[in-house]
């Protein structure tokens, strides 16, 4: 069935190919005879399939890692060692290593450290930064090779580049969703230094979404993010009228930044956001995404705010 890889490869065989794999070795049940002929047929099966363009053969993997015993996955796993770069960057093969970190996040130091010295190359990937995401969001972060690879993506020099890239942004969201408060405060940091251009990064489709990420991670934190969370919303609001938050209420993108500070602003930062919303509020009702701001302030401010009702409609 198995013999040259053709029923592995072609669409029909491939059907029957996965249709069969869990009668032909039930996990438990496996003879030494059918594991010693699939520990043969398979692996050859293997090197044709990849890194080729040929999506039924990954599906066919990606069935077996499920299905078959311990004994075939680490067979599996075994030939993909050396090429885990190469099959992350694959449009079919990203999704076998996606599969590997899913079901096996225990045995795959190989992988972790193949990406290692690629990481910002590969989280900057249309492909490879699945694999980056699966990464953070299955392997114990505290093991040795997943500190290794986060102390290099989380680089401020890494994360400057990252953050507003149109894949990269994806892994650092994952970090800080996954991560824990020591990730979180490296990738804070970056919108804190002196240098860094913080409506830059509110006025970018992909630095938005992160520095979106940071206020809900940051309120969600406990004490020990209070520092960061205070200077990051200080430099948000500002102390005049010409506030990071005035200036990019009215921006495609600047606008999510001003919901989500309304949303979690606290103490004496509601009455400031309040004063801010009253200096804008006739900008604001004369654009849809400052009608959005109004309505976000409704639901946090209730009657408190002092805007008319007319600003709300």
């Amino acid at each position: 069935m198995f013999a040259n890889g053709f029923m592995v490869t072609g669409f029909e065989s491939n059907q029957l190919s996965r249709c069969s794999l869990p009668y032909c070795c039930p996990v438990g049940r496996i003879s030494s005879l059918c594991l010693g002929s699939l520990l043969f047929t398979i692996a050859p099966t293997l090197l044709q399939i990849w890194p080729c363009e040929d999506k039924h053969g990954c599906w066919f993997v990606q069935q077996a890692l499920q299905q078959v015993p311990s004994e075939l996955q680490e067979m599996i796993q075994s030939e993909l060692k050396g090429k885990i770069l190469v099959c992350s960057q694959h449009l079919h093969g990203n999704f076998v290593l996606q599969k590997c970190v899913e079901l096996l996040p225990g045995s795959i130091s190989f992988i972790i450290k193949e990406l290692k010295n690629h990481v910002v190359d590969a989280a900057a990937h249309v492909y490879s930064c699945r694999v980056l995401q699966r990464l953070v969001e299955h392997c114990k972060h505290d093991r040795p090779d997943m500190a290794g690879l986060f102390d290099i993506l989380l680089r401020p020099e890494n994360l400057q580049k990252l953050v507003m890239d149109s894949y990269g942004n994806n892994v650092v969201r994952a970090v800080l969703a996954c991560g824990n408060r020591h990730h979180v405060q490296r990738i804070v940091r970056i919108f804190l230094l002196e240098e860094a251009d913080l409506m830059a990064y509110a006025r970018n489709r992909h630095g938005s979404l992160v520095l979106e990420r940071c206020l809900e991670s940051l309120n969600d934190a406990q004490k020990e993010l209070v520092p960061e969370r205070n200077a990051l919303m200080a430099l948000i609001l500002g102390t005049d009228d010409a506030s990071l938050f005035s200036q990019i209420a009215l921006d495609r993108f600047g606008n999510y930044i001003v919901q989500r500070t309304i949303e979690i602003c606290e103490g004496p930062e509601q009455q400031r956001v309040q004063e801010l919303l009253n200096s804008l509020s006739h900008k604001l009702r004369r654009s849809v995404n400052g009608r959005h701001i109004l309505q976000a302030a409704r639901k946090k401010f209730g009657l408190t705010l002092s805007v008319t009702a007319e600003d709300l409609v």
